[in-house]
C-alpha cells in the first residue's frame, strides 16, 4: 500500500516514476508499437459502447461462429387446413469478404461457404430426404458455396452506428450446378461488429434440386427462399 502522506515525498516520486514508465509502455504511438492493426476500436465511456475507427482503409469482413442460414419452402402438409413454410437451419457458415481502400469488393480473396449436412429442420424424414434423394448436404455435396463478384451500395467508408443497404451478387454453386445470385442484404454496424440480414430467392429448377416426395407434403411451391443472419467482424488490413 502506498503512503499518501505530504511527508512521504520518496514514495511518491518512486510511484509517479513506475506509472509513467507504465504509460509509455503502453503508449501505441511509441517507437515500439506494433505497425499490424487487425481490428482499430475505441471504447466510449460516456455511451459505455465500442466505437470501430475506419478510415477508408481496406477491410476483411470475417463471418463469425454465432451466424445462420436457413431455408424456408412454403409446403401443404395433409392434415393441415393452410400453408406452412418448412425451415431449415445450420450454424455452420465460414467465410469472408475483402474489399479495397476505395470500398470495391475484391472477388479473388472473397468466398463464404455453408456446411449442408448440418441443415436441421422439424422434421427428421424431410432432412434425410434431403442427403439421400437430393443429395444435398451428402459426402458427394457436403456444401454450398457464394463466390462473390460484385456488390453495390455500400458507404465508404464504413462507420459505427450507421445503417446500410447493399446488393451483393455472385456465383452460387449448389450440388455441383453453378448459378449467378443476387443477395438483399441490411446492415448495422454496432459496438465493432456488423449484423447483417440477407435474403435471396432460388428455384429448385436453378440447381436441379428434385422436389421432396413424401406422403405427408401435398405440395410444395417452386421458389426457396433463403436467409441469413450474419455477425461480421471487420478487419483493417495495412
Amino acid at each position: 500500500m502506498i503512503n499518501w502522506r505530504v511527508g512521504n515525498n520518496k514514495g511518491k516520486i518512486a510511484f509517479l516514476i513506475i506509472l509513467s514508465i507504465t504509460l509509455l509502455a503502453c503508449n501505441p504511438f511509441s517507437q515500439n508499437a506494433t505497425n499490424t492493426t487487425l481490428v482499430e476500436v475505441e471504447y466510449d465511456r460516456q455511451n459505455n459502447e465500442t466505437t470501430f475507427l475506419h478510415d477508408g482503409q481496406p477491410l476483411n469482413l470475417s463471418i463469425q461462429k454465432a451466424s445462420v442460414v436457413r431455408y424456408l419452402v412454403e409446403e401443404e402438409l395433409a392434415g393441415q387446413s393452410l400453408p406452412i413454410d418448412a425451415i431449415g437451419v445450420t450454424g455452420e457458415i465460414v467465410g469472408n469478404l475483402s474489399l479495397d481502400a476505395k470500398g470495391n469488393l475484391d472477388s479473388n480473396q472473397s468466398l463464404i461457404k455453408v456446411d449442408l449436412r448440418t441443415l436441421k429442420s422439424d422434421e427428421a424424414k424431410r432432412d434425410n430426404y434431403l442427403k439421400t434423394r437430393t443429395l444435398i448436404g451428402s459426402p458427394q455435396f457436403p456444401h454450398a458455396v457464394f463466390s462473390p463478384k460484385s456488390m453495390e451500395g455500400l458507404s465508404w467508408p464504413i462507420q459505427n452506428g450507421e445503417e446500410f443497404s447493399v446488393r451483393l451478387e455472385g456465383e452460387m454453386t449448389i450440388r455441383g450446378v453453378t448459378k449467378i445470385v443476387s443477395w438483399d442484404l441490411l446492415g448495422h454496424m454496432s459496438d465493432g461488429l456488423i449484423n447483417v440480414q440477407a435474403k435471396t430467392e432460388i428455384n429448385f429448377s436453378d440447381f436441379a434440386i428434385p422436389k421432396p416426395r413424401l406422403l405427408f407434403i401435398l405440395s410444395m411451391d417452386d421458389v426457396i427462399r433463403v436467409e441469413a443472419d450474419l455477425i461480421i467482424r471487420p478487419e483493417i488490413m495495412n
